[in-house]
C-alpha cells in the first residue's frame, strides 16, 4: 500500500471529512435495520460520554438537553444529521465574527519551553488567521440567502412568511409546521422591536444569541475537553433535564427533574487503551515496558518444574507425557501472564487519569514501589515467583531497567500529587509547571483544539468560496457560468449563486492534491502540525507498540554484539594461554586397531551405517612436562549422568569385540615406559560402570604431525591405569570418541591422515560437512544486517502508515458511509488492541 496518495481539495474534502467524522460517532447500531447513514443519535452520545468521559447518562436526558435544542426534536427518531453537525461546528466561528473586537490571549516565547516550539506556534497563528472567515461572510450568506427566496438582498420585514418561505426554499418542511418555534425566531431576530428588517444585525443576531456564553479562549487554553465543557473533572458541573445547571452532579439531583441526571462513574480510565484517557502518555508506554521486565525478573527465573503431568520423574516419562507436560507448562505461563500482568497494570497505573483521588495516587506511588523497586532489591521465591538469578550481565541490565521504570513512573505520581495543590492559574502561566504537571493528555487535547478551529475556518472559507468568480476559470468555464447567472438573474431578479456554487463544486471533485508520505508523516510529526493542523492522533497504542519495537530491534543488537563472538568461539575455539600449555605438555593418542566403530543397519538394503563415534581401547595420555595431563580429565557433568549406562555398553561392547593387544600403542609410552603394557580390563562395564570422565581435547592417531593428522574428540574416557616414568606421566583409559558431548553430536573426527584407514572411511563428515569460519561469519552478518535493516523499516514505516491511512479515511480514499459494508466494519473495534502484540511477534519471526 502506496503512503502517498491524490487526495480531494476544498469543499469536497470538507464534506468527506464530514462523513468520516459521522461515521466515527456512530456505535451504537450493529445491525442494517437500525443503521442510517450520517446519524448521530442518543444512543451513540451516551456510549461516547460513557466511554471518552465517564459519565452516565439516559437516552432521554439527552434527547431533553442536547436533542431537543440542536436536532430539533427530542424524540427517539431525532439525531444529528451532517448540517446540524456542521451548525455546531460553526458555533465558535459565528461567536468570533459577532465578537470581532475580541481579542484572546496571545501567547509568547516564555509559553514554550524552546524557541522552535514558539516559532511554529507563531507559524499555526499565522495559518489560523489566513483561514478565518472573511468580516463579510455574515453579509454575503444573508444576501445569498435572500435573493435564493425573495429574488432581491433588500432587507425585507421579518415576518413569518418570510421565514417560512426560506424554510420552504432549503427544503427544512418540519419546520413549516412549527409555529412556536418561527414566533421565538422573529423575536430574537427582531429584538423585540416591531416591524424590523432581516438585515445583517438581525439575522447576526438570530444565529448567535443562544450560543453567546462561549467562550472563545477555549480555543488556546491549556485546558481538555471535559474541563471546557464541564469545569473540574473532581466537580462537574452538568445540565439537569430541566434546562438548570447544577452545582455538580449531586447538586444536580435537587432540581425539578424528569429523569435520571447525569453522574460520574469510574470505567478505569487509567487502563483503558481505546478511548485512551491517561494523564500522561509516557507513563502508560512506560508501564508497558516495565511489563515484560518484571516477567524476566520475576517469573521467568522461577521454579515451574512442579507444573507436570508425568509425576516427578520427568526423564523417565514417556514422549507424549513430556510433551504434555510442556504444554501444560506454557499454558499455566499465560494464565500467570495473564492473571498477574493485569493486576500489575492496574495498580501500578493508578493515578494516571485527570480524576485521581489523592489515595489513588499514593496507591499507585505504593505499588510502583513494591514491584520496582523493593522486588528488585530484596531476594524472595514464592511458589513460581522468584528474583534469585545468576549474576549475569543481561539479568543486570533487566533489573536496572525495571527500576529506572519504576523511578519514572513514582516521580510521575509524585508530579500528579503535587498538581492537585497548584493552582490553575500558576500551570496556565508558568511554563515549565503547565507542560510537566498537567500531563500529556491536557497538552494533546489543547492542540486538537487548534486542529478543529483551523479545520472549521478552512471549511467555511472552502464553502464561502464556492459562491465566488474562481480566478483559474478558462473561457468555457466563465462562458457556462454567465448563462448560468442569466438565466438565474431572469427567474429571480438578481444573480444567484446557487447554481454558481453547484458548478463550483462538481469541478473541485476533479482536483486533488498529493498528500501523505513517509517524510512528510515524520516532518509533520516531529513539528507538531500533525496533531494541531491536521488533527490526526496518535494512539498511545500505536506509540507503544512503536517502542516495543524499537525495543525489540536494541535487544537484537545486544544479542548480536553479546552472543555471537562467544557462539562462533565455541565452533572455532581459539587456543588460550592455558589450552596451550595443556597442548604443548599433554598429548593423547589412540590406536585405530584397538578401537570398534558401531554401526547400525539403516539403509533400505541392510548395509550397516556408522553411527559417528568409535570405543577405543588404551587411549594414551601422555604429559611430559609441566603441567602434564592434570585437570585433563574431568568427571562427566549432570546432564550426561542419565546417560551413563549407555555410554558404558558402548565400552562394553569393544571390550567384548577387541583383540587382546600386548604392548604400548605409540611411540611416546614407549620411549617413557619401556616395554610396559596394556591389557584388556577384566571389568564387566554393563553391570557395573566405573566412574567416567570427559575432556576437552583431541586425541590423534599414532604417528600424526601438524602437517598429517588424524584426530578425533575426546568424549567420555573410564580411566584403567595410571604410571609414573622418569620424565613423563602416562594414563590409560578406555575412550569414547568423536562425540560432541556438550550437543551430543557424532562424527567429530578431522584430517586427511584418517582416509588412510578403512575403519575410519565414512567418519569425517565434521570435516566434509562442517563450514569454513568466513562461511558463517558471511552468512550470519549478512542475515542480520537483513534483519536490521527489515526490522528498522517497520520501526520507522508504523506511524507514516497510520497517518496514511487515516488520511485515506478522512479523504474518502478509503470509503466510510459510502461502503456497503460500512456497518460490518464498525464492529469489534477493540479488536484494535491486538495490534500491540502482532507488532512484538511479528518483529520476532
Amino acid at each position: 500500500m502506496s503512503l502517498k496518495f491524490l487526495r480531494p481539495l476544498g469543499a469536497v474534502a470538507d464534506v468527506k471529512e464530514l462523513e468520516y467524522v459521522t461515521a466515527l460517532h456512530q456505535t451504537a447500531s450493529s445491525t442494517d435495520d437500525s443503521f442510517v447513514d450520517g446519524s448521530i443519535d442518543a444512543k451513540d452520545i451516551k456510549f461516547y460520554l460513557m466511554s471518552r468521559h465517564g459519565i452516565d447518562v439516559t437516552e432521554e436526558h439527552i434527547r431533553e438537553v442536547v436533542l431537543s435544542d440542536l436536532a430539533g426534536g427530542n424524540s427517539e427518531d431525532d439525531c444529528f444529521d451532517l448540517l446540524e453537525l456542521v451548525a455546531i461546528l460553526i458555533i465558535p466561528s459565528l461567536v468570533s465574527l459577532k465578537k470581532i473586537d475580541h481579542v484572546s490571549r496571545r501567547k509568547s516565547s516564555e509559553d514554550f519551553l524552546t524557541s522552535f516550539g514558539y516559532k511554529n506556534h507563531l507559524e499555526d497563528m499565522a495559518n489560523l488567521e489566513t483561514t478565518k472567515p472573511p468580516p463579510t461572510l455574515i453579509d454575503d450568506v444573508l444576501k445569498i440567502i435572500l435573493i435564493n427566496v425573495t429574488g432581491s438582498s433588500v432587507p425585507p420585514p421579518i415576518t413569518k412568511e418570510l421565514l417560512t418561505s426560506i424554510f420552504a426554499t432549503y427544503d427544512e418542511t418540519d419546520l413549516l409546521l412549527n409555529d412556536d418555534l418561527i414566533e421565538e425566531m422573529i423575536q430574537v431576530a427582531s429584538g423585540g422591536k416591531p416591524n424590523a428588517l432581516l438585515d445583517r444585525e438581525a439575522f447576526e443576531r438570530a444565529l448567535t444569541e443562544d450560543v453567546m456564553k462561549y467562550d472563545l479562549n477555549r480555543e488556546h487554553r491549556l485546558s481538555t475537553y471535559f474541563e471546557d465543557a464541564f469545569g473540574s473533572v473532581t466537580k462537574p458541573s452538568f445540565f439537569n433535564s430541566n434546562g438548570t445547571e447544577g452545582e455538580s452532579a449531586e447538586d444536580g439531583k435537587n432540581h425539578v427533574q424528569t429523569g435520571p441526571q447525569p453522574v460520574m462513574v469510574n470505567t478505569f480510565p487509567n487502563t483503558d487503551f481505546m478511548a485512551e484517557t491517561f494523564r500522561s502518555r509516557s507513563r502508560a508506554i512506560v508501564l508497558l515496558c516495565s511489563l515484560p521486565l518484571a516477567y524476566f525478573n520475576f517469573i521467568y527465573s522461577a521454579e515451574t518444574d512442579d507444573v507436570s503431568v508425568c509425576g516427578s520423574e520427568f526423564e523417565d516419562a514417556s514422549f507424549g507425557c513430556k510433551i504434555s507436560s510442556t504444554i501444560v507448562k506454557w499454558i499455566f505461563v499465560m494464565l500467570t501472564l495473564t492473571i498477574v500482568g493485569t493486576v500489575y497494570a492496574s495498580t501500578l497505573s493508578l493515578g494516571n487519569h485527570n480524576g485521581a483521588t489523592v489515595a489513588e495516587i499514593f496507591l499507585g506511588i505504593l505499588f510502583a514501589s513494591l514491584f520496582t523497586i523493593i522486588g528488585n532489591t530484596v531476594e524472595f521465591n514464592f511458589f513460581f515467583f522468584s528474583n534469585i538469578r545468576p549474576k549475569t550481565m543481561s539479568n543486570t541490565l533487566t533489573t536496572i531497567a525495571h527500576m529506572v521504570c519504576g523511578g519514572f513512573l513514582i516521580f510521575d505520581n509524585i508530579l500528579c500529587l503535587t498538581e492537585k495543590y497548584c493552582s490553575d492559574d500558576l500551570l496556565n502561566n508558568n511554563k515549565f509547571l503547565g507542560y510537566i504537571m498537567k500531563g500529556s493528555q491536557v497538552s494533546m487535547e489543547s492542540q486538537m483544539k487548534q486542529a478543529a478551529t483551523f479545520k472549521v475556518n478552512k471549511m467555511i472559507k472552502n464553502a464561502y468560496k464556492l459562491h465566488k468568480p474562481r480566478e483559474d476559470d478558462n473561457a468555457a468555464s466563465l462562458a457556462l457560468k454567465e448563462s448560468i447567472l442569466h438565466a438565474s438573474k431572469r427567474n429571480i431578479g438578481e444573480e444567484s449563486t446557487h447554481s454558481s456554487a453547484l458548478l463550483n463544486y462538481t469541478n473541485d471533485q476533479t482536483k486533488t492534491e498529493l498528500a501523505g508520505g513517509f517524510l512528510w508523516a515524520w516532518k509533520e510529526c516531529f513539528s507538531g502540525d500533525l496533531l494541531d493542523r491536521e488533527g490526526i492522533w496518535i494512539h498511545t497504542r500505536i506509540v507503544a507498540a512503536n517502542v516495543v519495537q524499537i525495543v525489540t530491534l536494541v535487544m537484537l543488537i545486544f544479542v548480536i554484539i553479546f552472543l555471537f563472538p562467544p557462539l562462533v568461539k565455541e565452533l572455532y575455539p581459539p587456543e588460550s594461554e592455558e589450552e596451550s600449555k595443556v597442548y604443548e605438555s599433554c598429548y593423547s593418542t589412540f590406536n585405530v586397531s584397538k578401537c570398534e566403530f558401531p554401526s547400525v543397519p539403516f539403509s533400505a538394503d541392510g548395509t550397516p551405517t556408522k553411527i559417528g563415534i568409535g570405543a577405543c581401547l588404551g587411549v594414551e595420555f601422555v604429559g611430559y612436562s609441566e603441567p602434564g595431563c592434570d585437570n585433563v580429565l574431568q568427571p562427566v557433568p549432570e546432564s550426561i549422568e542419565n546417560q551413563k549406562e549407555v555410554l558404558c555398553g558402548i565400552l562394553a561392547d569393544a571390550i567384548e569385540s577387541s583383540v587382546s593387544s600386548q604392548g604400548p600403542t605409540s611411540t611416546y609410552s614407549s620411549a617413557v615406559l619401556g616395554p610396559e603394557t596394556f591389557e584388556i580390563p577384566k571389568m564387566d562395564y554393563k553391570n557395573l560402570c566405573p566412574d567416567l570422565y570427559t575432556s576437552n581435547i583431541y586425541a590423534s592417531v599414532a604417528g600424526s604431525d601438524e602437517e598429517s593428522y588424524c584426530a578425533a574428540a575426546v568424549s567420555v574416557c573410564a580411566i584403567e591405569k595410571e604410571v609414573q616414568g622418569d620424565w613423563a606421566n602416562v594414563t590409560f583409559a578406555n575412550c569414547i570418541l568423536g562425540l560432541d558431548i556438550t550437543d551430543m553430536t557424532p562424527f567429530v573426527f578431522s584430517g586427511e591422515k584418517c582416509k588412510d584407514y578403512d575403519e575410519l572411511d565414512g567418519l569425517l563428515v565434521y570435516d566434509d560437512f562442517f563450514p569454513e569460519r568466513w562461511m558463517i561469519d558471511f552468512s550470519y552478518w549478512s542475515g542480520i544486517f537483513t534483519v536490521i535493516i527489515s526490522m528498522t523499516g517497520l520501526v520507522a514505516i508504523l506511524i507514516p502508515s497510520t497517518v496514511a491511512s487515516t488520511l485515506k479515511f478522512r479523504s474518502g480514499h478509503f470509503q466510510t458511509l459510502r461502503n456497503p459494508d460500512f456497518n460490518k466494519y464498525r464492529t469489534q473495534l477493540e479488536d484494535l488492541s491486538f495490534l500491540i502484540g502482532f507488532m512484538f511477534w511479528g518483529m520476532l519471526f
